[in-house]
């Protein structure tokens, strides 16, 4: 079994390293980071504009191009075999069926949760305390299977994958709600994960992380039922 899974793990990722499009990906939550974190005091210092106060939601940026991007390398990988037919044998080879789900669903987690702590140690901007920011990678990690599954789940083929992913990243909008709105107007937006993983770090309080996990395991519900029926 376990030398199945390391063969279709080295198909995930000879696919994603010949894919040139899937290479600038998963480099650009890198370049994000920089550019944050070098260019963003830059108003500060020259022309009196101050952005500290949206720190925080950079390095929530930060985190989730980390998470998401690797996954959508994923998801168009997981498109091309769904398309090509190719999963039903991959199942029924020593694979099997719950091999295929791990070799292509935790490595896109793993490799995220790795890069996103990686970056945040070293180039965020809000120096928040370890816990806050360990509580919203974890959420992230499991918020970012949203937009995957969606895709993989209602794509026929990786040009509709990638306008399905345009629009499913929409649930992540829920990151910017608490910097930009103070009224209540801002509890509307309650049902998406992503307004409760801000609120981790706008109010410094590791506690939002449970409707951020609960909220997630719903949204990726749906999905994930639905993707299941595809794989025969």
């Amino acid at each position: 079994f376990m030398k199945a899974i390391t063969v279709s793990l080295n198909m995930l990722f000879r696919q994603i390293r010949t894919d040139k499009i899937g290479a600038v990906i998963m480099g650009f939550p890198i370049a994000a980071a920089l550019l944050f974190r070098f260019l963003t005091p830059y108003p500060n210092r020259r022309i009196g504009i101050d952005l500290t106060s949206y720190y925080p939601l950079l390095d929530l940026m930060t985190i989730y191009f980390a998470l998401t991007l690797p996954g959508f390398s994923a998801a168009m990988v997981m498109l091309d075999e769904l398309d090509g037919k190719v999963v039903p044998s991959l199942c029924g080879s020593p694979l099997g069926k719950k091999g295929y789900l791990l070799s292509r669903f935790v490595p896109p987690g793993v490799f995220g949760f790795l890069l996103s702590t990686a970056l945040i140690a070293s180039l965020n901007l809000g120096s928040l305390s370890f816990p806050v920011y360990a509580a919203a990678i974890l959420c992230g990690v499991v918020c970012s299977y949203i937009p995957i599954l969606i895709v993989v789940a209602y794509a026929r083929n990786k040009g509709e994958g990638v306008a399905i992913f345009k629009m499913s990243i929409m649930t992540m909008t829920g990151l910017l709600i608490p910097f930009v709105i103070d009224s209540w107007v801002r509890y509307l937006f309650g049902f998406l994960p992503s307004y409760w993983m801000a609120l981790i770090v706008t109010d410094n309080n590791i506690v939002y992380a449970v409707p951020a996990l609960l909220l997630s395991a719903f949204w990726i519900l749906f999905p994930w039922r639905r993707f299941m029926k595809k794989l025969y």
